[in-house]
């Protein structure tokens, strides 16, 4: 969980620099991107970049193209079970299953394919009991071959 940390000696000029604490032990300073200004409410994007820290900008900024960014495929709970039950990749661990995915996918189709593969882990192939019978994949699923 985030946690907005004040300072009562906090300049009022620095407000596009906010403190958090994440946690109990550790603090993030995180700017609100000058070219868009972002809000409380608005749907934003935090960019992790080096020397500056965490960049919070709007979601429809038109300089969040500009910023060099490494894309790649999230693996969370979800695509490490499925893509591997369902024979998409063979590994034993998160981070060489996210490596072996952008390895079979093209990256135009990591985000598509995360949020399906989550959606299936979640609906269908879940971790105690899978419903095989009621699978879309189960012709092409190596679990059931």
């Amino acid at each position: 969980r985030f946690f907005p940390m004040f300072n009562k000696d906090m300049k009022a000029d620095r407000r596009d620099e906010m403190p958090l604490q994440i946690g109990q032990e550790t603090s993030l300073v995180v700017h609100f991107a000058k070219c868009c200004s972002p809000i409380p409410g608005d749907p934003v994007v935090g960019v992790l970049r080096p020397k500056i820290g965490i960049e919070v900008h709007n979601t429809d900024c038109p300089h969040l193209k500009d910023l060099p960014m490494e894309q790649r495929i999230a693996v969370d709970t979800h695509v490490f079970r499925v893509s591997n039950r369902i024979g998409l990749v063979h590994e034993p661990d998160v981070l060489k299953t996210e490596k072996a995915l952008m390895e079979v996918l093209p990256n135009d189709q990591w985000t598509h394919t995360h949020h399906l593969l989550i959606f299936h882990g979640r609906n269908c192939c879940t971790a105690r009991k899978p419903r095989c019978g009621e699978c879309c994949l189960h012709g092409l699923c190596e679990k059931n071959l």
